[in-house]
């Protein structure tokens, strides 16, 4: 199981109807990524087949307004968020929970499912 390739990226209310969704590359412990409206910059870890990881997420477009999926308002210095995941059986899929890490208490669900191997 090689958890480097291009995965999308569903976070927010899966019981709901607000899903987000992006693109992260994942290489050497590092993750590279974003979506309409962030960008996404961090570093991941496995253990057995659990993903950890801590992502810097900032909002890149300074003439746009944006609401973070947290209900904050996106800016340039951004924020970090922890993820934490469980790989399936397969290691094609993730889903684990989000969070600010200096606002833990509130936590979104998060689902990765790879769709690319990298290029050699």
């Amino acid at each position: 199981m090689s958890v480097e390739g291009m995965w999308a990226v569903y976070f927010g209310d899966f019981g709901g109807q607000q899903v987000n969704s992006g693109v992260a590359v994942m290489e050497t412990g590092r993750v590279f990524g974003g979506d309409s409206m962030m960008a996404y910059l961090g570093s991941y870890q496995v253990n057995g087949g659990k993903l950890t990881g801590e992502i810097k997420v900032w909002a890149f477009n300074p003439h746009q307004v944006v609401t973070t999926a947290f209900g904050k308002l996106g800016t340039p210095e951004g924020s970090m968020v922890r993820l934490e995941g469980d790989f399936d059986g397969s290691g094609n899929e993730i889903t684990g929970l989000l969070w600010e890490t200096d606002s833990p208490q509130l936590k979104i669900p998060a689902k990765l499912v790879k769709v690319a191997e990298l290029p050699n």
